[in-house]
């Protein structure tokens, strides 16, 4: 799954991947352990999300929506 790091915070980033996982925990028999980690992940972030000020997640929401994941920025360094 795709996250971005700032400000000493991981959050994860809601992609197609996001999707699947939802699909996955749904709709699977037996979820695998990377899948059931993912979910934490998220429900981490959430949790963290809705304790903060009204000001401090439209921070939050605004650096998300502008940084790019960790894993799309690697694979474009390496591109060049």
């Amino acid at each position: 799954m795709k996250s971005i790091v700032f400000e000493g915070m991981t959050w994860p980033l809601p992609d197609q991947e996001m999707y699947d996982l939802d699909w996955t925990l749904r709709y699977c028999a037996k979820p695998r352990v990377v899948d059931l980690l993912n979910a934490a992940s998220v429900v981490s972030a959430y949790i963290a999300l809705v304790r903060k000020t009204q000001q401090k997640r439209n921070h939050i929401c605004a650096v998300m929506n502008k940084k790019k994941p960790r894993k799309e920025a690697e694979d474009e360094k390496s591109k060049v």
